[in-house]
């Protein structure tokens, strides 16, 4: 079969539908709300689309270190709560702690009640909080800033006007 220069470089040429092969997608239960996703996707990625799906706030994870002492072993746990559930997951290093965590809400492992915080120290999270003064004194300059651009540009037509 011949192609033109213009659909083999892809330029006009029109979508096919995907097809998926059969079996390339699973229906999950979690906590008695069904998400579908593609086969093999990372658990903490299914947490995501289970969110989107349902229309749920997406996790915040809460970062701990068991053992801040140990040096080679650290365990880090990671907490969240999501659809009225408690879930609690450890490993190694943080990625690992949340990836167990995900897994085990996507997997309807819930945590019964709450678990002793001893000797637990919290993990900074990466984001940062902006207080809520630096927040009004930023909206406070980005109101007069676009009020003297108004100014600027209204004294700009009055010009052209002329």
């Amino acid at each position: 079969m011949a192609m033109d220069m213009e659909s083999r470089w892809g330029m006009g040429r029109t979508e096919l539908p995907v097809q998926e092969e059969e079996g390339s997608m699973e229906t999950l239960t979690v906590n008695g709300r069904t998400v579908t996703v593609k086969k093999g996707l990372r658990t903490k990625t299914i947490l995501s689309i289970f969110c989107q799906q349902n229309k749920l706030q997406y996790p915040v994870y809460k970062v701990t270190v068991v053992n801040e002492s140990e040096s080679e072993m650290k365990l880090f746990r990671a907490k969240f709560h999501l659809d009225g559930q408690n879930v609690v997951g450890s490993g190694q290093d943080v990625k690992k702690a949340e990836m167990a965590a995900a897994r085990k809400f996507i997997n309807n492992n819930f945590m019964l009640g709450e678990n002793s915080p001893q000797a637990e120290i919290q993990v900074p999270n990466s984001k940062k909080k902006i207080p809520p003064n630096k927040v009004r004194n930023q909206n406070k300059r980005m109101e007069e800033y676009f009020k003297r651009k108004h100014e600027e540009t209204n004294a700009a037509l009055v010009l052209v006007k002329r």
